[in-house]
Order: structure tokens, then sequence, then C-alpha cells
């Protein structure tokens, strides 16, 4: 069961690659667009850019921060450049009914189901363009550090992924690109004393949906 309002940390990105990459391109917003760094933009937790603030980063390599270390600093950037309204109205536009981002202290908010809906589309290339799809699917392939989907199938096995993280939550929502065909696994858990155990069952259930499509289901 699923409770609308999830927290939704670190599973912004997926959001602000849609509004990027979408069919309906956000903003006209360019990827090779150099964007200067504002003190509006820092931001706590994990990243490199909080130091940088007052140079430029080009949208492409802010996107490969914000999947890879989960750069918080990256994606406000991002998100100035484009529009939190515009990031908001793409999110509805897409179905993400239950999907909000907020650029002030309040939570992201997301559902399991909004998520596996934005990466179904994602993965059935009805989000974007044949390009636009491959440039996703290749920065959220990259090595992250909490990747709890792909522990929980073969080494072999690719994961297109967005991991994230709160003391008591963690998530992840990825495209797994089994060997009979593509699927979506997305788990968030919340309100976990014991953080591990958040992390165990992302694992188990990667595993489990894995064996699953493995025999055939």
């Amino acid at each position: 069961a699923e409770t609308p309002g999830n927290t939704a940390q670190r599973n912004v990105p997926p959001q602000v690659l849609a509004a990027l990459a979408s069919r309906k391109p956000v903003g006209g917003v360019r990827l090779d667009e150099t964007l200067r760094l504002l003190p509006i933009d820092w931001a706590p937790g994990a990243g490199i850019l909080q130091g940088r603030i007052g140079t430029q980063v080009t949208i492409t390599d802010a996107l490969r921060l914000m999947i890879g270390i989960s750069d918080n600093t990256a994606a406000h950037a991002i998100v100035r450049r484009i529009g939190v309204d515009r990031v908001n109205a793409n999110n509805q536009r897409l179905g993400l009914s239950n999907t909000r981002y907020y650029i002030d202290d309040r939570p992201d908010t997301t559902t399991a189901a909004d998520m596996a809906r934005l990466l179904s589309l994602l993965a059935t290339g009805r989000l974007a363009g044949v390009e636009a799809t491959g440039q996703m699917l290749d920065l959220l392939q990259q090595v992250q550090p909490a990747a709890w989907l792909p522990r929980g199938v073969p080494p072999t096995i690719a994961v297109a992924h967005k991991s994230g993280q709160l003391d008591a939550v963690r998530n992840d929502a990825g495209i797994v690109f089994g060997p009979t065909g593509r699927y979506v696994v997305v788990v968030l858990t919340d309100n976990r004393p014991n953080a591990m155990k958040g992390e165990n069952a992302i694992v188990q259930v990667a595993r489990s949906v894995h064996a699953y499509f493995a025999a055939g289901g």
C-alpha cells in the first residue's frame, strides 16, 4: 500500500529529466546551455557545487552531478532555469497527480505509482524522442553511492535508476534491463528507525521481481 505524499527525497531528478527531455520540452532549455550558479541555488547535503557558487556549469554536467551524487545545488540551479511551476505543470501533464516539487523548505512529494508511471513512459519511448531517451537512460545508469536496486539483480543486468535517502527514508526507482525485457521497480520506504531495514527491503523487492521475470513471469 502507498500513501499520496510519500517523501520524494532524491527522486526529484527523474522529474527534472522529464521536464528537459519530454516530447514537449519545458522552458526551451538546451542541454549544452551554461548556468551560472547563484547564491539562491546553494543547498545543503550531498554534492560538490556548494563550494562553487559564482562559477558556471553546463546543464549536462549539472544533470550528471544531480543523478550521480545527488548534488542538491545542481538540482536547484536546473529547476531555477526551467521554473518550478513548469516542472510541476509537466508532472501533471504526464499524469503524475501526486508528485510535486517545492523550491522552499517543504518536502517534495510523490508516490510509487507516479514514479512507476514516469519510468514506464521513459522505458517505452513515450516520454521523449530516441536521442533524448538514450541520454536520460545513460544518466540514470551512472554508478551511484546508494545502489540498492542494482544489488538485487545479477551484476550483468543493467539498471537505470535513482536512489535517495534521508534519516528515516530510503528510496530507489529504476528501469531494469532484464533477460526478457525491460521492467520498472519502485520502492519508497519511510519512517524506518533502522534505515538498513529499508535498504534491505529494496534489495529484496528487486531480487524477487527479477526472479519472477527471469522465470518467465
